[in-house]
């Protein structure tokens, strides 16, 4: 794609973004939205950021509207995220390129091939003491910290910052 977000149509929906093992942003749009336009050079920006790593597409939402009333677009611009093939994430209207970036990283994250590697089987208790030592080792002073008590996200938001700066 070389920057260039992904086109995709009703035809190839179904193959390039949910048969996909990458996450990938969806925004639906039209040439007549005027905050579609506005948010269309950060959706250009976000293909360039993210190449290699997400799939960053757009919708026509005129051209496509099978795609389109499949996940009950009424509003655009709207931009979907998904994972495995369901939607995970959504947005709707014009927002700054930061906060969709987080949104797409929340779920680009993969811990469970960061600590057993990727493919790996594992349970959930085998997971979260993983996690627990790993974070106890960044944040040895809190001794009440409480693996059970946080959400996978909470757990993302802890550890982002340190997998974006190549810590881990």
């Amino acid at each position: 794609m070389s920057g260039k977000y992904f086109e995709a149509t009703d035809q190839n929906f179904k193959t390039e973004i949910l048969d996909s093992d990458k996450v990938a942003l969806v925004d639906f749009w039209a040439a007549w939205c005027g905050p579609c336009m506005m948010l269309g050079p950060v959706i250009e920006e976000l293909a360039a950021d993210y190449e290699g790593k997400a799939i960053i597409a757009k919708v026509n939402v005129d051209d496509n509207p099978n795609t389109a009333a499949q996940y009950g677009i009424r509003s655009i611009p709207s931009m979907l995220v998904f994972k495995n093939g369901q939607v995970v994430d959504q947005m709707v209207g014009a927002m700054p390129k930061n906060m969709i970036a987080k949104k797409i990283d929340e779920h680009i994250a993969d811990l469970p091939s960061y600590f057993f590697g990727k493919g790996a089987p594992i349970s959930h208790r085998g997971f979260s003491l993983a996690v627990f030592q790993f974070i106890h080792t960044i944040a040895p002073w809190n001794e009440k910290f409480a693996i059970s008590s946080l959400s996978v996200r909470d757990l993302l938001a802890i550890l982002l910052p340190f997998i974006q700066a190549g810590q881990i």
